[in-house]
């Protein structure tokens, strides 16, 4: 391979640079290009974000375990476990567990050396 040449080819497609043809179109990109611009734009400001961490759930005790599904069953696997001295950590919402019908909250934490996301029991 020939430096500076890229190894997919490139086609120069002399009929499409006729002036005729580019001016009848030149207008219709131009102003599809800025519609398509806006649309993106616009649409990305209408999206709001959840204000996270807004809600904070009391932990009755420490090392309390983090499950990645809401079920304290075999089957979920625990994420991790709350540090020592945590009294209280974030969350956005209650669920039914999957196999035992308590309830669980979804709990996230962010730290330096540390981050938990799953759920945990209700009775914590």
């Amino acid at each position: 391979m020939r430096f500076g040449v890229s190894p997919l080819g490139t086609k120069h497609d002399f009929a499409k640079l006729n002036e005729d043809l580019l001016a009848d179109k030149a207008d219709y990109v131009f102003s599809t290009t800025i519609d398509t611009t806006l649309a993106i734009h616009t649409s990305k400001k209408a999206v709001k974000l959840q204000d996270r961490g807004r809600y904070q759930v009391n932990l009755a005790r420490e090392n309390v375990p983090v499950y990645k599904k809401a079920d304290t069953d075999t089957k979920s696997e625990v994420f991790g476990t709350t540090p020592p001295g945590m009294t209280s950590i974030a969350t956005d919402c209650r669920v039914t567990g999957l196999e035992d019908y308590g309830q669980y909250w979804q709990v996230h934490h962010m730290e330096k050396d540390l981050s938990l996301w799953g759920y945990i029991n209700d009775d914590v």
